[in-house]
């Protein structure tokens, strides 16, 4: 089946094993509640300070790691900023660096992860102003490398349904949620200060934008692009 953004294969490719193992997890896996208190600190101390006057009509598009299950993100983001009004702000994440595809993406039916440019493409030349582009997920870096470096060698994921995902014990997960969580002081001033980018690598980015006034059409992702792994 066929939508504007690609193929529904794409949406409906996570079955129901990861669905049970996202329902086990997230509400304590140091991934998603380390992304949540970054995500909380950037909406809580940049983007009302940025938009001024409309800071009481502001209204806060999340699309946290949604366009890499999408065919045709050119065509999902651009329809989603010609429906917002000017002011509103889009908040972005998805997975980076493709040195780190593995059996991990392809569960979870990513089309494809990203670098700065290429995320930056789905946007440029649309009247959208960026606030932040980083990558994220940084201080862990090394040892994300250094686990899908392990899995590729043995052949399988290390944790359930074909992911990565697994609890560890409290003591560590804590740790890493702390390590984690803790890049948002440096986000948060790169958007204070101006700063579009507050880290140069990470396992994942991370944008802010704010639909700005003006007409956008709605547009597809160009045949040149490399192509994606699904």
């Amino acid at each position: 089946m066929e939508s504007a953004w690609g193929s529904d294969e794409g949406i409906r490719f996570i079955h129901s094993e990861q669905f049970q193992l996202h329902a086990e997890i997230e509400q304590r896996h140091w991934w998603f509640v380390g992304r949540r208190r970054i995500l909380r600190r950037l909406i809580a101390g940049s983007a009302p300070s940025d938009l001024g006057e409309l800071a009481g009509q502001a209204r806060l598009f999340l699309l946290t790691d949604v366009l890499e299950h999408v065919g045709d993100d050119f065509a999902m983001l651009s329809e989603l900023l010609a429906a917002a009004s000017p002011g509103c702000c889009f908040l972005l994440t998805v997975p980076a660096d493709e040195s780190l595809w593995s059996e991990h993406d392809e569960s979870f039916g990513h089309y494809r992860r990203y670098d700065r440019a290429r995320l930056e493409q789905v946007w440029a030349g649309l009247p959208a102003k960026t606030l932040l582009i980083s990558y994220f997920n940084t201080r862990l870096l090394p040892l994300v490398r250094l686990v899908r470096a392990w899995n590729r060698r043995r052949g399988h994921a290390a944790g359930r349904a074909g992911t990565d995902f697994w609890l560890p014990n409290r003591p560590a997960n804590a740790l890493l949620t702390a390590i984690f969580a803790g890049e948002a002081a440096r986000l948060v001033r790169s958007v204070r200060d101006g700063r579009l980018c507050g880290y140069r690598a990470g396992a994942s980015l991370i944008a802010l934008l704010r639909r700005e006034e003006g007409v956008i059409p709605i547009r597809h992702k160009p045949g040149s692009l490399p192509p994606d792994h699904r």
